[in-house]
């Protein structure tokens, strides 16, 4: 039997798009965000966040209940 995802779950890796560093990883209703020994996990269907990357320093969007599509803005 194949078992389907959580919503709540994050599971597609958000990556920077100008260094490929691991940024977050996103589901359907929740971004989830681990860095050493802290972890932030942002959960419901209308929230924005935007997230510096710790390398290069560029700026990303991301929204959740949306499609894993992302702005990049030089940082």
């Amino acid at each position: 039997m194949a078992t389907t995802a959580s919503p709540w779950e994050p599971i597609d890796p958000l990556r920077c798009r100008h260094c490929s560093a691991l940024l977050a990883r996103v589901g359907p209703l929740a971004v989830s965000i681990r860095r050493g020994g802290f972890e932030v996990m942002v959960t419901g269907s209308d929230a924005t966040l935007q997230i510096t990357c710790y390398r290069c320093r560029a700026s990303h969007t991301v929204k959740t209940g949306s499609p894993l599509e992302h702005g990049t803005r030089p940082g």
